[in-house]
């Protein structure tokens, strides 16, 4: 299945599988990179309602496989309990805070079940077709992109970042990412509740 070719048909969704955060947790990191975006303007803020946990990407998907994609995800997340979750009082960004293309804000608590959520999903999507996606997954809540790298020591000095705590998961969504010349607008597709 090739799901990274850039195809824009009405035959294909382009989808990935998340967790949604309260307006709360998602305004909150937008002002805040809102804020920095101030002292750098090559800190590009992700708007408010596009903030999520990414759990895996799956691509320009066929509309005719979506029910075999529902039903793949059900069935992997038939034994996933709900669990809480929380986001720490410290940023960090990909590759590295000194050279930083993606800020995101980290999490603690509840990281190994997300981990393992993303490895049962990305075994059993990979039956039917999807790409295992070897490389380590990090569980994170990207806030904002740089077009250059921009180093963020000393940026956080004055930053008094707020801990986020026994936050309560338990559906898992499947997204439609829709691309236009204003940036991705995100819909549900479907969602999963948790046990």
């Amino acid at each position: 299945m090739d799901n990274n070719t850039k195809i824009s048909n009405k035959n294909y969704k382009r989808l990935f599988i998340g967790i949604s955060l309260s307006k709360e947790i998602c305004d909150y990191f937008y002002e805040l990179t809102l804020n920095l975006s101030k002292v750098n303007n090559n800190i590009k803020p992700v708007l408010p309602q596009n903030i999520h946990i990414t759990l895996k990407f799956l691509g320009n998907v066929k509309i005719s496989d979506l029910k075999n994609v529902y039903s793949n995800i059900e069935f992997s997340l038939r034994e996933i309990k709900s669990f809480q979750f929380t986001i720490n009082d410290f940023l960090d960004g990909f590759p590295k805070i000194t050279t930083s293309r993606i800020l995101f804000g980290t999490i603690s608590k509840g990281s190994t079940e997300m981990e393992n959520i993303f490895d049962v999903i990305k075994e059993n999507l990979s039956k039917i077709g999807f790409n295992r996606d070897e490389k380590k997954f990090i569980p994170h809540i990207t806030i904002a992109r740089m077009k250059f790298p921009v180093n963020f020591t000393g940026l956080f000095d004055n930053l008094k970042l707020k801990k986020f705590e026994n936050i309560k998961c338990n559906k898992i969504i499947l997204f439609e990412s829709i691309l236009s010349g204003e940036g991705p607008q995100y819909l549900i597709e479907k969602e999963f509740i948790l046990k």
